[in-house]
């Protein structure tokens, strides 16, 4: 209601992305970051990454996608980052 898009995108039952849906994945973060002039910060639009397997962490290692997207170990803790809850 307030216009905050934030999204925890959870990768805990995925073991693999090809280029097609890192693609898609890059364009919802170009989308989501845009709303409201967002820095990425707590209370504006942006979307995280979360229980990431080896193959798809070897994959944003190697596209250097890991250095544009906020990945974080679990749903908790990418909940608590999104939300501005973490120290």
């Amino acid at each position: 209601g307030e216009g905050y898009v934030r999204i925890i995108l959870d990768l805990a039952m995925v073991d693999f992305i090809d280029s097609t849906i890192l693609g898609v994945i890059v364009q919802w973060f170009k989308r989501v970051s845009a709303i409201e002039g967002n820095a990425a910060g707590p209370g504006e639009g942006n979307l995280v990454i979360c229980n990431i397997g080896f193959k798809i962490e070897s994959l944003l290692k190697l596209t250097r996608m890991d250095r544009v997207f906020s990945i974080y170990a679990d749903d908790a803790e990418a909940l608590d980052a999104i939300t501005g809850d973490s120290p």
